[in-house]
Order: C-alpha cells, then structure tokens, then sequence
C-alpha cells in the first residue's frame, strides 16, 4: 500500500469538517488510558500480543496540540499520538 499524503489530508479535512459538525467545535472524551499494542506486534495477526502497555489520551492529546500550536517541532511519532486522538473522536462521534 502507498499512502499519498495529499489524499489522506483532504481525507482527514473531511473527515473532521464531519466531527465539528456532529459534535461540534470540541469533543468530549471521557477516557484517558488505552491498552498500547507495539509496532512490532501490530501487524503479526498470527502473534498474540504480549507485553501490552498503557498509553495517555491526555498525554497524547497535550503533545499534538503543542505540535499544532507551535510549541513543539513536528516529527514522525506526532502522527501515532494523532492516531489514538483521532480514534477516540471517531468512537464518539456518529
């Protein structure tokens, strides 16, 4: 698979235009920890995965808003603490 970059922005744009319209200019999310699965295991469906850690939305969500507000540089890592903020979105917005 190959991702386009411009494809998936549009995507998200759309995506999170939905999200404001649903749910408004702020979501609720009313959980903080989640079970962390490594990158090493999370695409070995044959593997059961071993050695689960917990991960922080709240920690997750502060990083990424300083990278949107300019306080912290943007990396590659940046786009996994997005993920687990975007899914939490996705998992309360119809």
């Amino acid at each position: 698979m190959k991702v386009q970059v411009e494809v998936l922005r549009a995507a998200l744009n759309k995506l999170l235009d939905h999200a404001k319209e649903a749910q408004g200019g702020s979501i609720e999310v009313d959980a903080d920890l989640y079970w962390f699965v490594p990158k090493e295991l999370l695409s070995d469906p044959a593997a059961e995965p071993t050695g689960l850690t917990l991960g922080s939305l709240d920690d997750d969500w502060s990083e990424v808003a300083a990278i949107g507000n300019g306080t912290k540089e943007p990396f590659g890592y940046g786009l996994v603490w997005a993920s687990t903020v975007l899914r939490a979105i996705g998992d309360r917005t119809p």
